[in-house]
């Protein structure tokens, strides 16, 4: 096992769901989510009160850079999202390939943002994971 900080939320959703009890359990360091939880009031109530094990909806992110640090940092990529190829993928690409090193992903969506847009270009978000102790990036294709 692997001691890990994280972030618990309980919430009960609104409306006519048979399941309205949601927990989030988060990496604290990476910002994953690991389990999505959902249950019934009734089976929340008997879990919180000791009543034995009772049955949930479970999702669970078994693929996410669990326990990398996350960073983000905004470059700005020259890049004009009200030229006519501007939601051309290709062109896209083209213009985030010198920034996309070192696990650097971007924000894609940036690219065709005109509220991103400045006079040199797009300022585009980009995120990426590293390990903690070594600070080495995490590459994922």
């Amino acid at each position: 096992m692997r001691k890990l900080s994280g972030k618990i939320t309980i919430c009960k959703t609104l409306g006519r769901d048979d399941k309205p009890i949601n927990i989030d359990i988060n990496d604290e360091i990476s910002g994953c989510r690991l389990v999505n939880i959902r249950m019934s009031l009734e089976d929340f109530a008997d879990a919180l009160t000791g009543r034995g094990w009772v049955p949930v909806e479970m999702e669970v992110n078994l693929d996410g850079p669990i326990g990398m640090k996350a960073e983000n940092k905004t470059e700005i990529v020259p890049f004009n999202c009200f030229s006519k190829d501007s939601e051309s993928e290709k062109a896209i690409s083209k213009a985030l390939k010198p920034f996309e090193v070192d696990g650097w992903r971007a924000r894609r969506e940036d690219m065709t943002n005109g509220h991103c847009r400045t006079d040199q270009g797009q300022r585009v978000v980009f995120f990426r994971h590293v390990d903690p102790e070594t600070g080495k990036p995490v590459i994922r294709d």
